[in-house]
């Protein structure tokens, strides 16, 4: 009786082996078959995308400027509101800053298309360069040429300050009417359009177009 129990057990071990075995094999040809059919142009855009972010990240581009801030008034603050004498108070400095001008590479969106097993052309769609807010300034850089206190009528913080957003204010300006930010988008598309080239040959198009907001 023993020695059928332990035949049985050996039967019974074997056979679940042989399940486990099939399973696995079974698993195994089901990766394989996965991975010979998977999507191609879903890992090359991928690939792609991921040699491209660094490149674009070289794209930022910094605009370092001088400027030159001013700052007068007088007291009128009385019942006539007639300006008082010896109240006018002047400020005179200059500031340096810089205006940083990048891309969101995360917002890239890459279109594959192949002829054959090769790549033929690759759609990219970019975000169009913008200006990083709010524009640093380097309070340490400040230099003072005139500063007079009127009676009554000092250079005050709040005055400092509303000079320092002027400055923020005007720079975002020029910096909008430089045509550094369509430069900027064209820098990226040599830069992105040259990374292509040296990996996947030259003979491959490229099709650029923009995210409009």
């Amino acid at each position: 009786m023993a020695l059928k129990l332990t035949k049985t057990m050996k039967n019974v071990g074997l056979g679940a082996l042989a399940v486990i075995v099939l399973l696995l094999v079974s698993v195994t040809v089901w990766n394989v078959s996965a991975w010979m059919n998977r999507d191609a142009s879903v890992d090359t855009s991928r690939s792609i995308r991921e040699e491209i972010l660094p490149v674009a990240k070289l794209a930022t581009y910094e605009y370092n400027f001088t400027q030159i801030i001013h700052h007068a008034s007088t007291n009128n603050d009385n019942w006539f509101k007639i300006d008082l004498p010896f109240s006018d108070n002047k400020f005179i400095a200059t500031i340096e800053g810089v205006a940083t001008i990048a891309v969101d590479a995360e917002q890239m969106e890459i279109d594959p298309v192949f002829e054959g097993d090769k790549l033929a052309k690759v759609g990219i769609k970019l975000p169009h360069s913008q200006l990083q807010q709010p524009i640093a300034l380097d309070n340490g850089s400040l230099q003072v040429y005139e500063q007079r206190d009127g009676f009554f009528n000092p250079v005050t913080l709040d005055d400092y300050n509303g000079l320092l957003e002027l400055t923020q204010e005007e720079q975002a300006a020029k910096v909008q009417e430089s045509g550094l930010l369509e430069q900027s988008d064209e820098r990226l598309q040599e830069l992105i359009a040259h990374q292509v080239h040296s990996i996947y040959g030259d003979d491959v198009q490229i099709d650029f177009s923009f995210i409009e907001a």
